[in-house]
């Protein structure tokens, strides 16, 4: 039997939250919270409707395309967060909307050091991090000044609609192509979430301890963020550095140190709510290489690619070659950003600022705000199904009835086929077997025994069955038959009436009504497997590989589309 670590997670709705790795027995884990159907959704716990979101913007000279894609998808990023639509099954809508939403806008523009640079006009600190709030003379029908932020509560939401906020993010996030051309975004993020508002600079009342706090960084450069000792680098005279404009990729020694960002923003949120900090980057990540796209803990192989190589172009010595190059514009290896965002893990995403339409990258924007904010929502770890059955193969659901009453029998998997099982290990109960045939089933609850008595009554222990999701078309679909069932989030996942809006368990109701009882509490449990190597179905160190019983051998079969993962299916006796 493979090696298990358990991770114990409370279900507090149809969805899950997840609640905590436990190095420690299951027996042990914590108390289950208190869930009955009947109260969809309860209030999760440590629960947040607040948001502050933070959009760096490049003004530097090579952006007004860019800044119009941001502007032109920016308004469905509002509508889903603050105005999301209802079911149309239900009424209710799909999730909470955020109810305090904050928005400001801050530049790359950090200064020269003193140093006169032609597109640098403040020369010392540049825009220095502080929300920019003057309305572009491009945009029509803006107002002639804005507070320093854009904001949306309870008290204003009745008369400030999300198509009312949009534009006036268009009208303050335009912020043109004279801006400096020496991009410094790290430094300008830094100082705008850390610096500012502490010494009551700019930004003062933007930020919110208990809010969930969301950085947009949108730039076609590289961060060039220059260590404060090494003012040179700003120097047109100084010809041994180089050309200005390829100075940063010819000496990465004089920039600040990529790891002090990382340390100044995950200090951001306290050390109980890490979860609350979302890091999107739209940078100038090659299109064509999918190890350059996705969350922070994805992006292994991205600075491995010829194209994220900082190379002088030898047609034009001046510049570095373009990491894409779209109608879009010309873009370059963000190194630095991606390291960032290696360095942040799944609170990081990165796509290409070479994509044309920008609706899909604020999506997945809006997308980990709801994960963060539902409180019902995985976020660490990410549940990862097989691809050749889309089954979670190491995670199982517990309900624990309100009495000491059998489960609810299955006729066609009776109790008196199935041997005793407990919750110790609900991972791998014997089989049930029926007596004429031979053939295994499972049963949609199957008796783990009696739970440790809760004041003073002993509570039945059953193990839901995990339904089966049908593949179609290479995609996990919803399953036919009766049980649980892990939705990922997006278009691969379909499930009526709409996908949702965060990985989380659903359950697949019956015939026979709602799977979970009145009075139950629920709880599921996860387990890691670490598999002996010779028994390993698929690359080893990947959690979807199988763990092949002894007597069993691997076969590579045929998988439900999944691009990244090639496993397969123990076969044989056990």
């Amino acid at each position: 039997m493979p090696v298990r670590r358990f991770v114990a997670l409370v279900w507090l709705a149809v969805p899950a939250v997840w609640c905590g790795c436990f190095d420690r027995d299951v027996a042990e884990s914590e108390p289950n919270m208190p869930w009955t159907p009947d109260d969809w959704p309860p209030p999760p716990r440590d629960r947040t409707t607040r948001l502050d979101l933070v959009v760096l913007v490049d003004n530097s000279g090579s952006m007004a395309q860019e800044q119009a894609a941001l502007t032109a998808a920016f308004p469905d990023l509002l509508s889903e967060l603050i105005d999301p639509p209802p079911d149309p099954d239900t009424g209710r809508v799909s999730h909470p909307p955020v109810e305090e939403l904050n928005v400001g806008v801050i530049s790359t523009d950090m200064g020269t050091a003193g140093l006169r640079l032609s597109t640098c006009a403040i020369s010392d600190v540049g825009d220095n991090g502080c929300f920019r709030n003057t309305p572009s003379p491009a945009v029509a029908d803006c107002v002639p000044a804005y507070p320093s932020f854009l904001f949306r509560d309870r008290e204003n939401a009745h008369v400030y609609t999300a198509a009312d906020m949009a534009h006036d993010f268009t009208c303050i996030a335009t912020l043109g192509t004279n801006g400096c051309g020496w991009e410094q975004p790290l430094l300008a993020m830094c100082s705008a979430v850390t610096t500012n508002p502490e010494t009551g600079v700019c930004n003062r009342g933007f930020f919110r301890p208990d809010a969930i706090l969301a950085l947009l960084i949108v730039t076609d450069e590289d961060d060039c963020s220059v260590a404060r000792d090494h003012s040179e680098m700003f120097d047109a005279d100084r010809s041994d550095l180089g050309p200005l404009n390829v100075r940063c990729a010819l000496h990465p020694e004089f920039l600040a140190r990529v790891e002090d960002f990382v340390e100044a923003l995950r200090n951001m949120r306290a050390p109980e709510h890490p979860e609350r900090l979302i890091v999107g980057m739209i940078a100038g990540v090659p299109l064509e290489v999918p190890s350059c796209t996705g969350y922070g803990d994805e992006l292994a192989d991205c600075l491995d690619a010829p194209q994220m190589q900082p190379r002088l172009d030898p047609d034009r010595p001046a510049e570095l070659v373009a990491s894409c190059d779209t109608a879009m514009g010309r873009a370059y290896p963000p190194v630095r950003l991606v390291q960032v965002a290696r360095s942040l893990g799944h609170a990081a995403f990165v796509t290409s600022i070479c994509q044309p339409d920008w609706r899909r990258p604020l999506r997945a924007l809006a997308q980990e705000v709801l994960v963060r904010m539902s409180g019902t929502c995985f976020t660490e770890p990410r549940m990862e199904r097989d691809p050749a059955t889309c089954r979670v193969p190491r995670c199982a659901i517990i309900e624990t009835l309100s009495d000491d009453r059998p489960c609810a029998p299955d006729p066609s998997c009776p109790p008196e086929w199935c041997p005793p099982a407990n919750a110790e290990d609900p991972h791998d109960p014997p089989a049930c077997i029926d007596p004429a045939t031979g053939i295994a089933c499972a049963p949609l609850k199957r008796n783990l025994g009696l739970g440790a008595p809760i004041d003073g009554e002993a509570r039945r222990r059953c193990l839901v069955r995990q339904a089966t999701p049908a593949c179609v078309e290479d995609r996990c679909a919803r399953p036919l038959d009766t049980g649980w069932w892990y939705q990922a989030t997006g278009s691969s996942d379909p499930g009526p009436p709409a996908d949702p809006p965060c990985p989380q368990f659903q359950l697949a109701s019956g015939p026979e009504g709602a799977v979970i009882e009145d009075g139950s509490t629920v709880e599921v449990r996860c387990a890691e497997s670490q598999c002996p190597e010779e028994r390993q179905c698929g690359p080893a160190g990947n959690a979807m590989s199988r763990c092949c019983a002894e007597g069993q051998v691997c076969d590579l079969a045929s998988t439900c589309g999944h691009p990244r993962t090639t496993t397969g299916v123990c076969v044989g006796t056990r």
